[in-house]
């Protein structure tokens, strides 16, 4: 695995990934073992023997490049976990020494699910529009995460603004995300852009990732791997 800090590249974009691709390739995987079934657009990418074939490590890049910027005090640190699935971020974060987590997600039955780890103090519903803010007064929490979480069907690209209302002032945002060309990446990577410019928030740290995670092609898992990007930012 090669991961790189502050590395821009620029390489032929590999085929990208749609939900509808999910339920094909499905349809190849025992779902007796999956905790959703394929109706469930937002929640698919999220099933355990999905993410197993797909070598999905979104949580474990997210949580490593927290941890290496993070300062010590994380005890008292109060996390939001946006998207938080099945809780893998909160899961590497506390063994990282972080002890408390608020998660949100937009599925009713994954925050059921992930209510019987008892990993999360608070566990919140919420579909994120742009139109749509989140039932939680600004300033709230030292970190925020979005692992996994920043793509169109997930969590709209608009809705950072939102996230980093609620985030303390000198706070962390952390975000994952393909490395892959698509207008939906560059409206959020342009959006990011904008909130530096304008003094609300700093990049900490940029780590590219090679072999982040394998392609999704129509009926199958390809060998071949997309690379994948780490952001760090302060709240200013």
């Amino acid at each position: 695995m090669l991961s790189k800090w502050r590395k821009s590249r620029n390489s032929e974009s590999p085929k990208r990934f749609v939900a509808p691709a999910s339920f094909q390739l499905l349809q190849h995987i025992n779902l007796s073992h999956c905790c959703y079934q394929p109706d469930q657009v937002n929640e698919i990418s999220f099933c355990p023997q999905h993410m197993s074939v797909m070598e999905y490590q979104d949580p474990r890049f997210g949580v490593e490049t927290v941890d290496a910027v993070y300062p010590e005090d994380r005890d008292s640190a109060l996390v939001l976990d946006v998207r938080c699935g099945t809780g893998l971020v909160a899961e590497g974060l506390q063994k990282v020494g972080f002890k408390k987590f608020h998660g949100i997600d937009g599925s009713e039955r994954m925050v059921n699910i992930v209510k019987s780890k008892g990993l999360y103090q608070s566990l919140t519903q919420w579909m994120g529009t742009a139109d749509n803010s989140l039932p939680i007064k600004s300033g709230t929490y030292d970190l925020v995460t979005v692992v996994g979480g920043l793509a169109q069907q997930y969590l709209p690209w608009d809705n950072l603004p939102e996230l980093l209302r609620v985030t303390k002032s000198g706070g962390f945002n952390g975000l994952t995300m393909r490395a892959e060309e698509s207008d939906h990446r560059s409206k959020l990577l342009t959006l990011i852009q904008e909130l530096v410019n304008k003094g609300l928030w700093e990049k900490v740290v940029e780590r590219y990732v090679e072999k982040w995670q394998k392609e999704m092609l129509e009926t199958k898992v390809s060998e071949e791997y997309v690379d994948g990007v780490v952001a760090i930012y302060r709240k200013i």
